[in-house]
């Protein structure tokens, strides 16, 4: 009975094991969406009048999907190599959560925030209302 019982178990871990090798080879591997964005440069704003027309932010180097961040760099660089033919240097690397997340973001509109009259700092030091 005892060599029944041993083999049955042998067999149920070699079922296991089989079953584990199939479904790693079957199911993609989870991985996950980054996004890669860099403080480095500056932006222009669209038909500005300003004597300051650049903008200090975040650009966006690009997208990438890994196991983790090391894992979607490698695919990143892979997938558009001229980067490393560019001038940044400092790349930060970000989770996005959702898988569908450009589909599930919140858009904000700065057209409907101007009926709202915020004050504006002039060059001077002084305030003026928005000209809206």
């Amino acid at each position: 009975m005892r060599g029944k019982q041993s083999n049955m178990n042998n067999k149920k871990e070699v079922n296991l094991k089989i079953e584990k090798e199939f479904e790693e080879a079957i199911l993609p591997e989870k991985k996950k969406n980054y996004i890669f964005i860099t403080e480095e440069g500056l932006t222009y704003q669209l038909n500005s009048t300003s004597p300051e027309p650049d903008i200090e932010n975040c650009q966006v180097i690009g997208f990438a999907k890994g196991k983790d961040e090391d894992e979607a760099l490698k695919s990143l660089i892979k997938e558009s190599y001229y980067l490393l033919n560019t001038n940044f240097n400092e790349i930060i690397c970000i989770e996005l959560k959702h898988k569908d997340y450009y589909h599930k973001a919140k858009y904000f509109y700065l057209s409907e925030h101007k009926r709202n009259i915020y004050p504006l700092k002039t060059s001077s030091g002084g305030t003026q209302k928005m000209p809206f």
